[in-house]
């Protein structure tokens, strides 16, 4: 047996010690993705509602809770158009492009003008005032303005590489020499 092969024999592995980050980078990777707290606070603001999560003691669970705080902007037909229109805009998907800034504000520019115009067409069907239209579309653009800052120069998905990164080490000792019975 040559040398290498002879201290390939003198060393074990004495078990893996795997440091293993997978559940912290599901949990920060899913936190990054997870678009639906946004698309709450969304239809919290067109329902002119709030959400928030309660104690009940009764259960002992934690239970959601929605309160009116004031008007609805729309009727139900007009948030739940909106709404669907909202998760095109806000989902783990629209962020992993690579826009350069001239790309970023002309797709900016298109979201303002496509949801204007399902508005203004809409706008007596949704329930919806004269006057509340551009604060609707003000509000949604804004958190879409922040949301898809996120594909400028790739940044997002160069980003995973540090929430991706696991480490690994390993312990390898010498295997001791047995004694006694020969073997």
């Amino acid at each position: 047996m040559d040398s290498q092969g002879q201290q390939q024999q003198d060393f074990n592995y004495n078990g893996i010690d795997t440091i293993s980050s997978n559940s912290q980078f599901n949990s920060a990777l899913q936190l990054r993705l997870d678009c639906d707290p946004l698309l709450s606070d969304i239809k919290d603001f067109l329902s002119g509602t709030s959400t928030y999560q309660e104690f009940d003691e009764k259960t002992g669970r934690i239970v959601w809770k929605t309160q009116a705080i004031g008007e609805p902007l729309a009727n139900q037909k007009g948030i739940q158009a909106l709404m669907m229109s909202c998760r095109l805009m806000f989902n783990p998907q629209a962020v992993q492009g690579n826009y350069n800034d001239e790309r970023y504000n002309l797709d900016r520019k298109m979201n303002r003008e496509d949801l204007s115009f399902l508005i203004c067409l809409n706008r007596k069907e949704w329930g919806i005032q004269p006057k509340k239209q551009e604060l609707i579309v003000d509000r949604i653009i804004g958190l879409a303005k922040m949301f898809n800052s996120r594909t400028l120069d790739n940044k997002e998905r160069e980003s995973y590489t540090t929430t991706m990164q696991s480490k690994e080490s390993h312990t390898i000792q010498p295997i001791q020499e047995k004694k006694g019975f020969g073997f």
